[in-house]
């Protein structure tokens, strides 16, 4: 799964002393808010340098991340940060992402990448709820899971894509590319 994201593991040992292992995915750090400022900021000096072509120059996108497991929230904030200039807010679950999308202030979101088996709230009862809501109704909702099952059913739930972990750059790059152009990219 390291590999998978980019990253590698780890492994530091002393006979008789004990082992550390580490996984290290580039631009993820499971720390403090201090920290994950100056972990934000390390990577907007990235982007800066370093913008992949697969993803087409455009304004500033808001996307909304929604999952119950906050590294795989960080870990999708780290790889939209590297991808592009976008802007990110995170829900631990479908009725929090509800209550952010339903707040009149502030830009609206273009996107919601949204987990599918989460607590209080999942995904599909998410995008059903977005779907009922005239002034949502547009909004892109891609379902984010491991459930390879879901891959012919999404559509079907309302999502107008899937995109399939452990999730990749160049997989999240592809979907954004194909959002930006009009057209889903299952991945």
């Amino acid at each position: 799964l390291a590999a998978a994201m980019g990253g590698r593991l780890e492994v530091a040992s002393v006979l008789g002393r004990g082992s550390t292992f580490s996984v290290i995915v580039p631009g993820v750090r499971a720390a403090g808010e201090a920290e994950r400022a100056a972990a934000q900021a390390a990577a907007a000096e990235a982007r800066a340098s370093a913008r992949p072509a697969s993803v087409p120059a455009r304004p500033v996108r808001n996307i909304l991340v929604v999952d119950d497991v906050p590294i795989n929230r960080k870990v999708l904030e780290a790889q939209l940060s590297n991808l592009g200039d976008f802007q990110i807010e995170t829900a631990p679950d479908g009725r929090v992402a509800l209550e952010i999308l339903e707040q009149e202030d502030g830009e609206p979101f273009d996107l919601v990448l949204s987990d599918m088996w989460m607590p209080v709230m999942d995904g599909e009862g998410l995008v059903r709820s977005i779907r009922e809501r005239p002034a949502l109704r547009g909004l892109r909702v891609v379902a984010v899971t491991a459930d390879v099952e879901l891959q012919g059913k999404s559509a079907a739930m309302g999502f107008d894509d899937i995109l399939l972990k452990p999730v990749t750059a160049d997989r999240l790059a592809a979907l954004l590319a194909g959002l930006a152009g009009g057209a889903g990219t299952a991945s």
